[in-house]
Formats: C-alpha cells, sequence, structure tokens
C-alpha cells in the first residue's frame, strides 16, 4: 500500500464513519496466528429508502478495502438479511459487485451504499403494499367493528338525550304546576293582610302623600331585627313598599320600607328603610343549581346584617322569593333591607363630584378616613366590599352641619353581577353594568385576587378623585392611577399624596391594610383614628350567632364542628409561587413545600357550612382520589381543612383566598398534588 492509497482510504473511512454513524460499526479480521490485519474492514447497516420499509427490511453490507483499492474494487459481501428472501439477497449480492466494478478507480463505498438502498426500495415496496398482511387485515376488521360499536353508543346516547329533555320538560311543567298551586294558597293568605293594609296605608298617607295606593307588603321568612347585639330591642317582619322616586340603578329596583309589625321599639312612620329589588328572570336560577347560587347571596347578606358602623350603611336582611306579576314566566326576586338611601340631605360621592368638580384636601381627608373606617370593619368581619368607588358611598349630613361617608352595596351587589357575567341574570340587565370600577391591576389578570388589597387599591382611587375631580382619571388606562397622582404631587398637601401613594402601590404585597393605612399625619390632626380604628375592628370582629326571642340555636354543622381556631398550615406549610387556574370547585396555584423544597399543585375548594349535600360531594371526590394510582393520573398526596380567615386575614396577601366567592363558607378545603 503506498502513501497516497493509505490516505485515501483512511479519508474514505472517516467520512463513512461521519454519515452513517449507529448503522457503521468496525470489523477487526485477524490471521489464523491471532495478527490483526492492516487492510481496512467495516459493514454499514443499509436499509430501503421508503419509510414504511424501513424498520422491517434491511441488510448489512460488509466492505474490506485491500492494498490497491480504490485501482481495484474491494472485497464485499450482503450479511445479516432482514425481510429478504435469499433470491432477493442474492440479486442485490449481483448488483452490488457489479456496480463496483464499474466504479474502480475512484473511492465508490458510499455510492455503493446509495444503490444498495434503492435497489431494497425498488424490489420490496411494491411487493410490500400489494397485499396486507394477515395481521393488519385483522387490525382493520376490529377497528371496523369498534367504529360500529361507537355508532351504536353514540345513538343510544342521543336516544338518552331526547329521553332526558322529555323528562326535563315534564318537570317544569310540575314546577309550574307546583307555582300556581303555591300562589293560590299564598292569596288566600294575603287577603286578611290587605285588609290590614288599609289602615296601614291611611297612615302611611300622611307622611308619603300620594303613593299610598299603590302600596305592597313584603313578608321576610325570618324577623328583622334592628340591634343584632340586642334583638329585644326591636324587631319587624313585613314592610309596606313604594316604588322610589329618581331611582335609576339597572341592576335592580329600589323601594322606602315601611314597617308594619314593628314590636319592642317605636318608630315613627317617617323613619324609613331601603329595600333594593333584585330580579331574575332567567331559567337557570329558577331550578338547581342556579337557586343555589342565589340562596348563597341571601345567606351572605344575612351575615352581612350583623355588622354596624357609623361609616358602613346598615343592612337588615334579605329574602328571597318568586313573583310572577308581568308575565306567566316566574321571576326570582331577592330583597336586601337597609337603611335608607338618598334621603334628604343625602347624596352620593359620584353626585357630589359632578356637582363640584373637586373636594378640599382636608374634607378628602375626612372622607377617605371614613371609608377606611368601615373597611376595616368589614376586613374584621371576613367580608370584603369589591365596588368601592364614589357610586358607592353615601355623603350623609350629620349633627352640627357635618358630612360623613358612609359605604353601601356591600360584596353582595358585586356576587350578584359576577353571577350575571357567568350567566346572564335578566334580558333586562346590560353587559356592561358592572364594569365601571377601577379594580387594582393584580384583579386584571386575576379576578379571584378582588379581595381587601382590591379594597385598598379602589379606596386610594376613590380619594384621587376627590382631590383631583372626576375627570383626571378620564382615559386613563387601569394602572395608571400612580402616574397621575406623581404629575399632580404639588398640587396637593404632602400628608394626602403620601397615603395615597401607599394606597395605589402596584405591588399588592406592599400596598398597606385598612388599619395600616390609617396610620397617617393626615388622619391624626383632631381625631383620635387609633381608637376609632381598634373600635372598627372590634365591631367586625364581635360578629356571632343571631337569635331572636322564642328562637331555638342552630347547631353548628359537621364542617364547622371540624375547625378549631389555630395557624394556617397553608401559610405556615406553603410558599404560593403563581396562579395556575380556575373552575367550578375552586381555584389552583402553584406552590413550594418550606420543608423538602419541592413544587406541588394545591386546589383550594370553599365549604360552605350550610351545604351539606355539596360538602359531601367534595369529601367523596377525595376520598376517591385518594385511592387513585395512574401514571397518567397527577399524584395525590393530602387533603386538609382549616378556617379561611386563619389563611386570609392574618397574612393579608390577597392570594386566591381572597375571592369573595371562595370565603362566603369561611372555611377552604386544600388538595396537594404534585407539580
Amino acid at each position: 500500500m503506498d502513501g497516497n492509497t493509505g490516505e485515501l482510504q483512511r479519508n474514505e473511512v472517516a467520512v463513512l464513519q461521519a454519515i452513517f454513524a449507529d448503522d457503521y460499526r468496525d470489523v477487526v479480521a485477524r490471521t489464523a496466528w491471532n495478527v490483526k490485519q492492516a487492510a481496512p474492514e467495516f459493514a454499514i447497516r443499509v436499509s430501503p429508502t421508503n419509510s414504511e420499509l424501513r424498520d422491517r427490511v434491511s441488510v448489512e453490507l460488509h466492505v474490506r478495502l485491500p492494498r490497491a483499492y480504490p485501482r481495484v474494487a474491494p472485497q464485499l459481501a450482503l450479511e445479516d438479511g432482514r425481510g429478504l428472501s435469499d433470491a432477493q439477497l442474492a440479486a442485490a449480492q449481483a448488483m452490488v459487485r457489479q456496480q463496483a466494478e464499474a466504479l474502480v478507480g475512484s473511492e465508490m463505498v458510499y455510492e455503493l451504499a446509495v444503490a444498495l438502498g434503492e435497489h431494497l426500495t425498488a424490489h420490496n415496496s411494491a411487493a410490500q403494499a400489494a397485499q396486507p398482511s394477515f395481521h393488519q387485515q385483522m387490525v382493520d376488521r376490529e377497528r371496523a367493528g369498534r367504529e360500529a360499536d361507537q355508532e351504536r353508543a353514540a345513538e343510544q346516547r342521543r336516544e338518552q338525550q331526547r329521553a332526558d329533555a322529555e323528562e326535563q320538560q315534564a318537570l317544569q311543567t310540575r314546577i309550574r304546576a307546583e307555582l300556581e298551586r303555591k300562589q293560590q294558597q299564598q292569596a288566600q293568605s294575603d287577603e286578611q293582610h290587605r285588609r290590614h293594609l288599609g289602615a296601614v296605608a291611611e297612615a302611611v298617607h300622611s307622611v308619603a302623600g300620594r303613593w299610598a295606593e299603590g302600596i305592597q307588603l313584603l313578608r321576610f321568612a325570618r324577623p328583622v331585627v334592628l340591634d343584632p347585639q340586642a334583638a329585644h330591642r326591636g324587631w319587624f317582619s313585613t314592610v309596606a313598599l313604594e316604588e322610589a322616586d329618581g331611582s335609576s340603578d339597572p341592576l335592580c329596583t329600589v323601594f322606602d320600607a315601611y314597617p308594619t309589625d314593628l314590636e319592642g321599639a317605636s318608630m315613627h312612620l317617617a323613619d324609613r328603610f331601603t329595600a333594593q329589588c333584585f330580579t331574575v328572570t332567567a331559567r337557570h336560577y329558577l331550578a338547581e343549581p342556579g337557586s343555589r347560587q342565589i340562596e348563597r347571596v341571601r345567606a351572605r347578606v344575612a351575615e352581612l346584617a350583623q355588622i354596624r358602623h357609623d361609616n358602613l350603611v346598615t343592612v337588615y336582611g334579605a329574602h328571597v322569593d318568586v313573583q310572577r306579576e308581568h308575565s306567566s314566566s316566574p321571576a326570582l326576586c331577592l330583597w336586601v333591607l337597609s337603611d335608607a338611601l338618598l334621603s334628604a340631605g343625602e347624596s352620593t360621592l359620584e353626585d357630589v363630584l359632578a356637582s363640584c368638580g373637586a373636594i378640599a384636601a382636608r374634607q378628602t381627608g375626612i372622607y377617605l378616613r371614613h371609608i377606611l373606617l368601615g373597611l376595616v370593619s368589614l376586613h374584621a368581619a371576613g367580608f370584603v366590599h369589591c365596588g368601592v368607588m364614589p357610586s358607592n358611598v353615601l355623603v350623609v349630613k350629620e349633627a352640627r352641619g357635618r358630612f360623613a361617608a358612609r359605604l353601601f352595596n356591600t360584596c353582595y351587589r358585586e356576587e350578584l353581577l359576577a353571577l350575571h357575567r357567568a350567566t346572564p341574570l335578566s334580558t333586562a340587565i346590560g353587559d356592561t353594568v358592572g364594569t365601571d370600577i377601577r379594580v387594582a391591576p393584580e384583579v386584571v389578570d386575576r379576578p379571584d385576587m378582588m379581595g381587601r388589597k382590591n379594597d385598598i387599591w379602589c379606596a386610594g382611587v376613590v380619594g384621587l378623585q376627590m382631590a383631583l375631580g372626576t375627570d383626571a382619571l378620564r382615559g386613563v388606562p387601569i394602572g395608571g392611577e400612580p402616574q397621575v397622582l406623581a404629575a399632580h404631587r404639588r398640587a396637593m398637601p404632602p400628608a394626602l399624596f403620601g397615603v395615597l401613594a401607599r394606597m395605589l402601590t402596584v405591588d399588592h404585597r406592599a400596598r398597606p391594610t385598612a388599619i395600616e393605612a390609617l396610620d397617617s399625619p393626615l388622619f391624626h390632626e383632631g381625631a383620635d383614628v387609633r381608637r376609632q380604628a381598634l373600635v372598627s375592628a372590634s365591631r367586625g370582629l364581635a360578629i356571632g350567632p343571631l337569635r331572636v326571642e322564642g328562637e331555638r340555636p342552630q347547631r353548628a354543622s359537621r364542617v364547622e364542628r371540624m375547625l378549631q381556631p389555630s395557624a394556617s398550615r397553608y401559610r405556615t406549610d406553603f410558599e404560593e409561587v403563581g396562579f395556575l387556574g380556575k373552575g367550578g370547585f375552586g381555584s389552583v396555584v402553584k406552590a413550594r413545600n418550606r420543608i423538602d423544597g419541592r413544587f406541588y399543585a394545591i386546589k383550594k375548594i370553599p365549604l360552605d357550612p350550610r351545604d351539606s349535600d355539596g360538602n359531601r360531594k367534595i369529601f367523596r371526590e377525595v376520598t376517591t382520589l385518594s385511592r387513585l394510582h395512574h401514571h397518567n393520573v397527577v399524584r395525590y398526596y393530602t387533603t386538609w381543612v382549616e378556617n379561611m380567615d386563619a389563611v386570609d386575614y392574618a397574612s393579608d396577601s390577597d392570594g386566591g383566598l381572597d375571592d369573595p366567592s371562595v370565603s362566603d363558607g369561611g372555611i377552604g378545603a386544600y388538595l396537594s398534588h404534585s407539580s
């Protein structure tokens, strides 16, 4: 072997190794005296170029390069043929040798491998595709059988759906008949109240003038107490209603309400209440689970009725009934009874700003202090307002000509709007209702974070509108309020700017709580704000079970008995990293365990102590999931239950637990999965 020939052979072997990679292997040949031969020897696994045959057909091209190569042909042999008959293997061998003789004088191994692959393709693909194998025929028959079974199952499902629809229609017919029967019974029962109505209408006419002829009666299922901490001071069950003048709320109808059977206290007829009627006509809410959603809002209002605070419009109770006045279709009515709204000397902050543009800095500080004190009481009681804006702030004239701000439409209005966005309550309510609130930036992408820190942001926006006027934020996108505040820094006192800057902090974790925001020089002038804040918090924390004379105490539910005041396991053991998603049962977050450092997916599920059936369904799902082990199912680790207030209020981080819909029951179930 001369130097030039050896160099050519080594270069060609290196190129072949790079091209064929795993299909190339060196062959070590030895003489009879166990001496390694110097001539290069190797083997290349060659497959057809057709991808369908590549896994079934291949052959190994064994090559030995003599000293004179490429001036002479290499020694070639085909070995380890797969998917080839002896005749096909012999034909391929002859073709390779013929090609080698034709290519003498140049490097040829790569061309021989390519030609062999094309030969295998040409002499196998047609034969393979001509007739499917018996196995393929069996697979085709099984597939056709499965498709026929699926078609039969689909037809059975369609028939079942038709039967279910007919059964549902029959059920609706029975429901309407039952409603008509109950309405007839109610009409007979109300006849005696109409006789009493004559005397009431005559008395009311002296203070209400022309509206006595159109009076209505509303009876609450449970007595309405004037003071939940001292129910013996007065209660009533029935109010006379007249539609209020000047009401333009698109979500509800507002009525003036006068008690007709007040006991335990005396009240002048001029001391009226306000009744808001939220009318629901969508069929979804006339049956389960829609009616249960309305009932949860009513129960939430009933809990809210236990709070009494000077800077909150007092809510006294709620009632749900079914009415059919203007059409044959029934309507569900949610009634909320509260202190009188928009009496003489009262107006909303929105109307005040519309008439005067902006408010003096000193009065802005007073109104902002009142709003924060109201939020302290709400938050301490476990409530979130969800709608702090000028239209939900009532400006009331008090003694000695002073004015005070009071929050109203607390939480229940936003909960109804959330239901309306999911499933419209009525065709009479437009899609733009409730879109005028300027929420915190984190709520835009994560509605589940509409919690206490969002209330603080919205209160800061209200303070900014009082200081600069509502036009200052016209056209400003949500989240741009801090820039507007910074642009007007020199136009307002430093104390007012400082408290607004803290409340409008974009990072919700750095945003103060209501009681922390009150710790500002702006609020300490001429008022003992610390004492007022502590009194406000104590009023919220003092909420307990409400009892009226003659009523038996209610037993705590099984879920309520499970809970004892304790630290939050969720806040202690886990660090929340991010939000993953939200569904009908709750929200899912990504959290890191502080002990083992691993990441887990934790599902937070609200538990309603009043909904024992729903709670049993959730725990049944947990039991089933704990028994399931499969590599295609996310692994389940554990479940625990803890008090939502312990989680949410102790660490006011505005995580997924700040969602008002989550905190309804005050209880949360946590399912931990591997992440």
